[in-house]
């Protein structure tokens, strides 16, 4: 079963008439979904400078000032800004971005855009050989333990609690007791660290041990075609499936963190993803290994690159936090992408309601409080069972046009820009 789809006209039409719509849907899905309320966020992108040479984008504006401090003017590559600023939030989220993370990076370069992506089928450290073959095909300098060290010496020793840390620690509290290294981070006299307090960092030579001697070469990957008549988009996914009204739903949402940073000529989009099963750390460190029995490659990432010929537009989005993260991408671009032509635009589409499909049982999960009573009435056309959800989905995105380069947040979640 589909949703017919208005024209762009009509739906920016039908979107924009924001009457609340929350009382037509009364029940709570219970099915598991795990849809959280978190922060807003007012700064979704870059507006002074007008066109920045120097983006910094995580969870966290304090590891953005400090980091910007020590790498400003200091003969750093654009590529090796990129290494360094990912061995960061390997710091300041160790509850995701670690050894065994499932790591995706979009690399807007001078030339081209790529796209790689490195899972536990093809590396033993993912995350961090893949930096090391992002590095060596950039024809970075420094090698990523040349990096490692440099960071270890340079980087602010303390670090602060963001909000998603927070959550990871209030919930595991138990098994955080039971391990040396997590428990002296990250408990305080017996009370769990809260957002905004600091906790001493790992040193990140400790990552040294963990590089392989011999590294796989393979990283990039290439986009799958979308074999629905748009040249102008690739994905990582299918997006044939979803015109045929197959979905990906998967059992559970494993954790995601997305950052990046935009230097120069270059941007950089990331996202990492970490499977586990209680809490198994690398030998005297915080960082999680992967479940064992997770080891395959995982679908918590939704990537789609769009590249307009004519206009010399380039918007590549990552999708996550989601049972089916392609999903979203697919109903993003069923609106008019070539009329999509300035930041703002982009940034009025992410904020506009979404909705998801589900299976087994077949039902549909929306945003009521973003949408409008006309938008529901179309969707109760379907006559599957809806049900409400706080928010759906996180998407961001590199837009790229001969004027200007951003990153573009979604205010459903917990981010940060510094534009300089």
């Amino acid at each position: 079963m589909k949703l017919a789809f208005l024209p762009y006209s009509s739906l920016l039409v039908l979107l924009f008439i924001m009457n609340s719509c929350g009382s037509f849907i009364k029940r709570v899905d219970e099915q598991g979904n795990n849809f959280v309320i978190r922060p807003h966020i007012e700064n979704t992108y870059c507006t002074q400078p007008a066109n920045p040479k120097y983006v910094l984008f995580n969870s966290s504006p304090q590891t953005q000032a400090d980091f910007y401090r020590i790498t400003k003017d200091k003969g750093y590559s654009s590529v090796e800004i990129f290494a360094l600023w990912s061995l960061v939030q390997m710091s300041l989220r160790p509850d995701i971005n670690s050894p065994e993370s499932q790591f995706e990076v979009f690399v807007d370069g001078p030339v081209s855009i790529r796209y790689f992506r490195f899972t536990l089928e093809s590396h033993q450290y993912p995350m961090l050989e893949g930096l090391s073959f992002i590095l060596r095909t950039y024809s970075s300098k420094r090698t990523l333990r040349e990096l490692i060290t440099r960071l270890d010496n340079d980087f602010v020793l303390f670090m602060t609690v963001d909000k998603g840390l927070e959550n990871f620690i209030f919930n595991n509290k138990s098994l955080i007791n039971q391990i040396s290294t997590m428990k002296e981070s990250f408990i305080r006299a017996d009370d769990p660290l809260q957002s905004g307090e600091k906790f001493k960092r790992m040193n990140f030579s400790k990552l040294l041990t963990l590089l392989p001697k011999t590294e796989q070469q393979n990283g990039g990957m290439p986009l799958l075609a979308t074999e629905n008549n748009q040249s102008e988009l690739t994905c990582n996914f299918s997006m044939q499936s979803y015109e045929e009204s197959l979905y990906s739903v998967q059992e559970k949402v494993n954790p995601t963190y997305t950052f990046g940073v935009i230097h120069e000529s270059f941007s950089f989009l990331a996202a990492s993803s970490l499977a586990y099963k209680g809490l198994e750390t690398f030998p005297q460190t915080y960082w999680l290994k992967n479940a064992p029995d997770s080891r395959k490659a995982r679908f918590d990432v939704g990537s789609c690159l769009y590249e307009d010929p004519v206009t010399k537009k380039k918007i590549a989005l990552i999708s996550t936090e989601s049972r089916d993260p392609g999903q979203h991408l697919y109903h993003l671009f069923q609106y008019d992408m070539k009329k999509i032509r300035f930041p703002n635009d982009m940034d009025t589409l992410f904020k506009f309601s979404r909705h998801l499909f589900l299976t087994e049982p077949l039902r549909l999960i929306y945003e009521s409080h973003r949408g409008t009573e006309r938008q529901l009435t179309e969707l109760l056309k379907l006559s599957i069972p809806i049900y409400n959800a706080n928010q759906l989905g996180h998407i961001t995105a590199i837009m790229h046009t001969p004027e200007a380069k951003t990153f573009i947040l979604d205010n459903r979640h917990e981010g940060n820009l510094s534009c300089h």
